[in-house]
């Protein structure tokens, strides 16, 4: 389901279910760009993405991201052509076996670019 069409805002998860091992606590929109701010605790390497969906659930950015002092910051750049509801993932998969370990998304507001 995390991949998914965008959450309605009561099903939003700024901070991960599975021990705030990611959070994001800051969102800002620009037409193009989604920048991102958040917290990381206990992940291996302190490595994980930062994804963004469209309003259909498919991919439209994907960024490593490696947290500093438990603290992360990622610019996604994206291309859309109209106005749309878009999804904001940190997410860190399990370097054993590719599962999913932790996530936290909220819904963003993609804007087609200059």
């Amino acid at each position: 389901l995390w991949k998914a069409r965008p959450p309605p805002p009561a099903a939003e998860f700024p901070s991960a279910p599975q021990g705030a091992c990611l959070t994001i606590d800051q969102v800002t929109h620009v037409p193009g760009q989604v920048v991102a701010r958040g917290t990381e605790k206990n992940l291996f390497e302190h490595m994980f993405q930062a994804d963004l969906r469209n309003r259909r659930g498919t991919m439209i950015a994907m960024r490593p991201v490696t947290a500093s002092g438990g603290n992360w910051h990622r610019t996604l750049a994206y291309g859309v052509t109209r106005q749309q509801a878009g999804t904001l993932e940190a997410v860190d998969f399990s370097e054993r076996d590719g599962s999913l370990s932790c996530i936290a998304q909220v819904r963003v507001t993609l804007q087609p670019g200059p």
